[in-house]
C-alpha cells in the first residue's frame, strides 16, 4: 500500500492535534506529516492537504480525509461514512467553515 503524507499548518493547533493523533493510531507506519509547504500552495488553517507519495498527487477536502481513513485501518468505518455523498459533503463543509473562521480570527499580517 501506498504511503502518504500529510501537510499541516504549523501555527494550527488543532491541525497538530489531529496529526499526533494520526500518527498514534498508525500501526503500519503509511503515514509522514509535515510542515513543509505543499507543491500546490500554501496550507491554509483548518485544511487538509495530502500527498500520495507514490503517485505525487495531492488531495484536499473529503478526498483527503478518506485518503487519510484508508490508510490508517482503526478509521474504516469512517471511511465508509464518507462513501455517502451527504457526508462528504458536510465534511467538506465543515473544513471550508472552519478556514474561513480561522482566517477571521488572524490578525492581520504585516509587512517588512
Amino acid at each position: 500500500m501506498t504511503h502518504i503524507r500529510i501537510y499541516l499548518d504549523p501555527a494550527c493547533s488543532s491541525c497538530l492535534r489531529h496529526a499526533r493523533m494520526h500518527l498514534f493510531f498508525d500501526w503500519f507506519h503509511r503515514v509522514v506529516v509535515s510542515t513543509a509547504t505543499p507543491p500546490g500552495g500554501r496550507v491554509m488553517d483548518g485544511d487538509v492537504v495530502v500527498q500520495e507519495l507514490d503517485s505525487g498527487r495531492l488531495l484536499r477536502g473529503a478526498r483527503a480525509v478518506a485518503c487519510i481513513c484508508r490508510h490508517i485501518p482503526l478509521y474504516a468505518p469512517a471511511r465508509l461514512l464518507l462513501a455517502l455523498a451527504p457526508v462528504r459533503r458536510a465534511v467538506d463543509k465543515r473544513i471550508a467553515g472552519h478556514k474561513q473562521r480561522t482566517e477571521e480570527a488572524r490578525p492581520p499580517q504585516r509587512r517588512r
